[in-house]
Formats: C-alpha cells, sequence, structure tokens
C-alpha cells in the first residue's frame, strides 16, 4: 500500500484540517487505497527524506509570497529533491505556485483577475493520469498570484478563464492545478471527476517510462543525423536549377532533394537503430520492433525550397509507443537548429526557449497554414477574425517552422486546419516543452490521415482556439 505524504501550507490550523479532510474524503470516494500522513510547512515538519514516501501532495491557501526566506528554501528544495527522485506529487493551490518557482517558472500577481463568474478549467492535453472529463468548474479563483511562466520542459494541461496556467504537468510524476479542492462549485460529478484524477495518479504504476539510455542515445544520434542531412539539403538549394521536381497533387511537389535528404536519415537510421520504425513523407513506412518510430519530413516547404525561397526545414521526430520523446526541427540556411527532448524543455542551437508572455493577439504574429488535402473555403474567415482583432498573420510555407516560431516566441500562435504526422510532431512537442498549448490532439488520428493544429501561448490560447472554431469548426 503506497504511503502518501500531504505537506500543508496552511496558516491557521483548522484550516489545516479541514483541507485534509476535505481531501481525503474526495479521494476515498474516488476509490484510493493509498495512507497519508500530514507535514506542517509553516511549523518546519518535513519529511526527513523524500523517498521515505511514495508521493507527495503539497496545498495550502498562504499567501504565496509570504513565506520566509529559510522555509521557502526548505519547501523549493524538497520538491527538487522529489522530482530528481522522480517521486509523484500533486500540488493546488499554493502548491501550483511552489512547484513552478521550484523547478523553475516564474509566478507573479494575476493582471486578469476581472474576470467573472465561476472559473472553468478545461483540459487541453491528454496524458496518462486524465479520466476522460474535459472540464472542471470551481467557485472562484483562489489567489491573485499565478504561474506566468512554467518550469523548462513543463506541459500546460489546462487553462480557465480566470487563469492561462490552470495546471500543468512536469515530467511523468507531477501535475499541479491553480485551483483547491475546497473551491469547487457544488456539482458533485466535478469533484469525483477530479479525485479521480488524482487517484489515478497515485495509484498508477504502470505508465510507461522510457530508458533514459536508450532516448539519450537516440537524442546524441538525431544531433548527428541532422547536421548530415543539413548539409546535404543545402547542397541541392545552392544548385536548385538543376533540381528534378515532380507534382504528387495540387501544390504539392516533390524534388530529388526531398528523396535524398529522406534516403540519408533512413539509412542512418536503419545502420544504428536497425530495429526502430520509420515513417517518413516520400517512402514507405517500416515496422519496428523497439517500441521506438522514426517520423521524418526530408523538407519541409517544398514548393519554397524549389523556387529559392528561404523558408524550409527537415523535422524529425522520435516516437515512443505513441508519445513523441525527441523533436527536431532544422533550418540549416539560417544555421538555425530547434531541439527538444520530452520533459528536457525546448532548445533553439542550445539555449532554453519560451513561447511569448502575457501577450495579446494585437501584440504578436500569428502563423497560418492551409493544405490542399483539405477544405480552403475557411481560410479567408480566418483571416478576418484575426484582422479584426488586430493581429498581424503570416503563412511562410513551412508549418514545422511556423510550429518552431511559436516555441521561442516569434510566433504566439499557429493554426492549419490540417496537418500529416511528419508535418508537425516534432513541432508540437517543441510547443509544449517550450509552455505553450496545443489543441486536444488524437495520436492515432495524426498517424493515420493527419489532424488539425492549433497552438498558441497561454494567454490568448482560449482566443484562438475559438477562432479556429469558428473558421473550421470544432
Amino acid at each position: 500500500m503506497r504511503n502518501i505524504a500531504i505537506l500543508l501550507a496552511t496558516e491557521n490550523s483548522a484550516n489545516s484540517t479541514d483541507d485534509t479532510s476535505t481531501l481525503i474524503d474526495m479521494l476515498q470516494v474516488a476509490g484510493a487505497t493509498f495512507v497519508t500522513q500530514a507535514y506542517s510547512v509553516l511549523d518546519r515538519n518535513f519529511p526527513e527524506s523524500a523517498t521515505n514516501h511514495d508521493g507527495f501532495i503539497l496545498l495550502g491557501r498562504l499567501p504565496f509570497l509570504s513565506l520566509s526566506v529559510p522555509l521557502m528554501k526548505q519547501l523549493l528544495d524538497l520538491v527538487r529533491e522529489i522530482r530528481y527522485h522522480n517521486i509523484p506529487l500533486f500540488g493546488s493551490c499554493f502548491g501550483h505556485l511552489a512547484i513552478a518557482k521550484a523547478l523553475g517558472g516564474e509566478v507573479s500577481e494575476n493582471s486578469k483577475q476581472s474576470a467573472d463568474g465561476p472559473a472553468i478549467l478545461e483540459l487541453v492535453r491528454e496524458d496518462y493520469w486524465k479520466t476522460g472529463i474535459d472540464s472542471l468548474k470551481f467557485s472562484h479563483s483562489p489567489q491573485s498570484t499565478q504561474v506566468v511562466q512554467p518550469p523548462y520542459g513543463a506541459r500546460v494541461i489546462a487553462t480557465s478563464n480566470h487563469c492561462p496556467i490552470a495546471a500543468m504537468a512536469v515530467g511523468d510524476n507531477i501535475f499541479s492545478t491553480h485551483y483547491q479542492p475546497e473551491h469547487f462549485s457544488s456539482q458533485a460529478q466535478h469533484v469525483r471527476a477530479f479525485a479521480k484524477c488524482i487517484t489515478t495518479f497515485f495509484e498508477q504504476t504502470t505508465y510507461e517510462q522510457a530508458s533514459h539510455d536508450s532516448i539519450s542515445q537516440r537524442c546524441q544520434f538525431t544531433e548527428m543525423v541532422v547536421a548530415k542531412s543539413g548539409t546535404l539539403a543545402m547542397e541541392y538549394f545552392r544548385d536548385i536549377s538543376s533540381l528534378e521536381i515532380d507534382r504528387k497533387g495540387v501544390q504539392d511537389l516533390v524534388s530529388n532533394a526531398d528523396r535524398a535528404v529522406e534516403e540519408l536519415i533512413r539509412a542512418e537510421i536503419n545502420s544504428v537503430f536497425p530495429l526502430d520504425g520509420i515513417v517518413g513523407e516520400e517512402y514507405s513506412t517500416i515496422t519496428g520492433s523497439t517500441g521506438f518510430d522514426w517520423v521524418i519530413d526530408p523538407i519541409d516547404g517544398t514548393a519554397n525550397f524549389v523556387r529559392g525561397i528561404p523558408n524550409w526545414t527537415i523535422s524529425i521526430a522520435c516516437v515512443q509507443n505513441s508519445k513523441t520523446v525527441i523533436g527536431s526541427v532544422s533550418d540549416p540556411l539560417h544555421d538555425e537548429h530547434f531541439f527538444c527532448r520530452r520533459n528536457f524543455g525546448a532548445f533553439l542551437n542550445g539555449q532554453p526557449i519560451r513561447v511569448a508572455g502575457r501577450a495579446e493577439l494585437s501584440d504578436g504574429l500569428m502563423g497560418i497554414g492551409s493544405s490542399t488535402l483539405a477544405d480552403v473555403s475557411p481560410v479567408p474567415a480566418l483571416i478576418s477574425s484575426l484582422i479584426e482583432r488586430d493581429s498581424m498573420f503570416v503563412r511562410s510555407g513551412s508549418g514545422a517552422l511556423g510550429l518552431a516560431y511559436v516555441a521561442c516566441g516569434r510566433y504566439i500562435g499557429y493554426m492549419e486546419d490540417h496537418m500529416n504526422a511528419y508535418d508537425c510532431l516534432a513541432g508540437i512537442l517543441l510547443v509544449e516543452e517550450a509552455g505553450g498549448i496545443m489543441h486536444g490532439l488524437d495520436f492515432a488520428a495524426m498517424m493515420g490521415a493527419g489532424s488539425k493544429v492549433v497552438a498558441a501561448s497561454p494567454e490568448i490560447f482560449r482566443e484562438v482556439r475559438e477562432i479556429s472554431r469558428s473558421a473550421f469548426g470544432s
């Protein structure tokens, strides 16, 4: 039976008792079988070691910035120790802020506290602890201080009308929310659903964690193959007059450069990881037996490439058991290499990157795309909606590059009604690892026929999603 520690940061002992009782009652109703042990943070009552427990819950009503410096340091050090040992940790309210601060995020006063009515938390990601619910209702926003930048490698998993970063996940062992159990509305189904999420999180013992060694090897391999494929692509780009160009469809071109680059990448994979699967744009799928699959777009933006326009990329994703674990979007012409590893953050030429922070639609550029595989008639409506909101838009011709630009803050969002897996899996992971939000993605559908892609920074995600729904439909 698992032993879960409850870390309480509450000034009033009666409130501590009430908070603990409320949470334990919720979890028991949801079928929890673990035992709990409470620790009062304000009394400097901490576990001797993080490894003494099978999991942690961190919650409280204390104003976050009021905690003394020594006490704050002790608490944040414990959070980092929990993360280091990969021990499950759930945080709410105060705990949400402490987790973000401990792991490199930023907290600040909320500039949008004027939202009226109950807080509607909408889950925007499919994570392993999710139990089929789409939204939860809370009576109000519990405190004005909010997470304004998630830690590197964190994934924003829910947003709300009161709080753009309403919930986040860090790695496979930490998730947290701005809201607290006692702030639920009177709707019992919301209480049960949220309690089930927490219970599933702590009692799930079979969720898959990749061997660090196996992923590390593939990270190093990706760096190598990106350099080789970039060099080859540049040789073709410098001599575009000699390209051999065929048409696969309307505005759907393929050149001998696309084929040569994909052949190189496939050959390198086959020589180092011969049992891995391969999904590429230009050649047939190879089914592997290791659980790892490589998803390749040798030149994303071929229409630009063959015309000498400097907007194209090489996109490579590595997927393990239907979960993208490595993403690379390389722009060899400008010597820019976007790279991410699941749960480790996103980088541009080795430097950490984040999505644009606290922006309005009128503050930045919105990337858009259109595909000949989807109905293009909604695109004018999409553009019209953006113009009405004083937003500038860009269609670069490379969706992978557009998503990479969202990840590093050059674009505040990206929308396209249809993308194939090889166009976007690497870019999607980049956005998520840089703290952005993706519209709920059906991985199986994406790997099959492709899917809609909507990405944005947390502050504007809800508005961007509504614009997309109005134009493309839900």
